[in-house]
């Protein structure tokens, strides 16, 4: 017995595939893989870009950055008015004459003045530095910029702005 009713049209056949868009045969050879190499040298890439970034960040903590900071803080002093402080910041050279070394530094400071202090212009050789800074007269003059040599002695950077180092 059949399932179809008498008088029902037979089911079609599928169609035969046009010329030129039937599918190809199955093959032995494997089927290729993904290539993921570029994986593998974007890792690379961002690992040597991390690399130079932590080696960048650990020379800027260890050699510019204690210079930087330690003429920061003497001419904060130097600018706040913090004699005795700004005193304990020069070197050793210019500690014994703290008048001739301010004389100087003092020339160019004016009332109001704004100083700026640059860590990109850190020039550091072993215990020697000098670090540029500017300073802007009050209103809207563009200020000039000084280097201000710094001598590491007993761990710390002390400025040392007197004819003693010249």
């Amino acid at each position: 017995m059949s399932d179809a009713s008498p008088g029902a049209p037979a089911p079609a056949a599928p169609p035969a595939p046009a010329a030129g868009w039937a599918s190809p045969p199955p093959s032995d050879a494997a089927v290729p893989r993904k290539r993921r190499g570029w994986i593998v040298a974007l890792v690379l890439a961002l690992g040597t870009i991390a690399a130079f970034a932590i080696a960048g960040t650990a020379l800027f903590a260890t050699r510019t950055l204690p210079p930087y900071q330690g003429a920061y803080d003497f001419l904060d002093d130097v600018t706040a008015g913090h004699e005795q402080d700004a005193i304990d910041r020069l070197c050793a050279a210019d500690r014994d004459d703290p008048e001739a070394a301010f004389s100087e530094l003092g020339s160019r400071l004016d009332f109001g003045a704004r100083v700026t202090v640059n860590f990109l212009g850190v020039d550091r050789d072993d215990d020697h530095a000098t670090v540029e800074y500017q300073i802007d007269p009050p209103g809207t003059a563009v200020g000039t910029s000084y280097d201000l040599p710094m001598r590491k002695e007993g761990g710390d950077w002390l400025a040392c702005p007197g004819a003693s180092l010249r």
